[in-house]
């Protein structure tokens, strides 16, 4: 069974122990599940040496976290900080079901943190996490999440580099 600690160490700065304790389980729960080894199950996305799903959702705890931090110095609006970690670390948890299945793996992991008895607000970012949340209005913490998914995910497949074109 994966260490969820290990892997995403930031599972600690979670402050509510019931929070980190559910988020745990549901991670748990769905290795057991799907038989799946979550430190080798691959991102998917066309990338095959940038790493695990875990260590995505690890990249976007760490980036999440930073954007929070800019948010909370700059602007003075607080972040709930255990919601955007929780959110961060199940938003693609459902993958290891296959993307091709019937219900998309945003709604799905939304039901297995609900399932969890992680707070409502967990369960909003991880629905919303992809292009299917562009029909609802997110929150702070999900827009954190929805933006840092996708520039991760555009600096891993490349898909920002655009052919640049020098004239003599």
């Amino acid at each position: 069974m994966t260490n969820v600690v290990e892997l995403i160490p930031e599972v600690n700065l979670i402050e509510d122990k019931e929070i980190r304790d559910n988020l745990i389980s549901a991670v748990n729960a769905i290795e057991k599940e799907s038989g799946v080894d979550l430190t080798q199950f691959p991102l998917g996305h066309g990338i095959t040496e940038a790493g695990s799903l875990m260590s995505h959702s690890r990249a976007l705890v760490k980036m999440a976290l930073a954007v929070a931090d800019v948010i909370e110095e700059i602007n003075n609006i607080k972040v709930n900080r255990d919601y955007l970690i929780a959110g961060c670390i199940l938003h693609d948890i459902a993958i290891v079901y296959g993307r091709e299945n019937e219900i998309k793996h945003s709604f799905t992991g939304a039901f297995l943190a609900r399932d969890h008895n992680l707070p409502e607000e967990v369960v909003k970012i991880v629905a919303t996490h992809a292009k299917e949340g562009e029909l609802v209005k997110r929150s702070l913490e999900a827009t954190i999440v929805y933006h840092v998914d996708f520039m991760h995910l555009e600096i891993l497949t490349g898909e920002h580099y655009t052919q640049v074109i020098v004239r003599p």
